[in-house]
């Protein structure tokens, strides 16, 4: 029987030194407003933490290259007010672990 369960991109972006507020407040909610953007976006589920936040899209069929192409796309213009101290870790495929 094939798993069911939707594949996602996963998002991981790193803030050395951010509390979990600043994490929140100025990094995964403006990120996640530049996301909704993404075409075929279903929904986004994220976690911030400190130091850390991890997105993750879920879309309408299973994302391929283009999809991922079209988050980095997204995300690059997204983080260059926060060059200085947020910094992209990681986009990949994963299976969904955030509600």
């Amino acid at each position: 029987m094939a798993d069911a369960s939707p594949r996602v991109i996963r998002v991981e972006v790193s803030a050395a030194g951010a509390s979990a507020e600043r994490v929140e407040r100025d990094l995964t909610t403006p990120l996640e407003r530049a996301l909704h953007a993404v075409p075929g976006l279903a929904s986004l589920a994220s976690v911030s933490q400190e130091g850390r936040s991890v997105i993750e899209l879920k879309f309408n069929s299973a994302p391929g290259p283009q999809d991922e192409l079209a988050v980095t796309q997204v995300l690059s213009k997204a983080l260059v007010p926060m060059r200085g101290w947020a910094s992209l870790q990681r986009i990949s495929s994963a299976e969904p672990t955030l509600r």
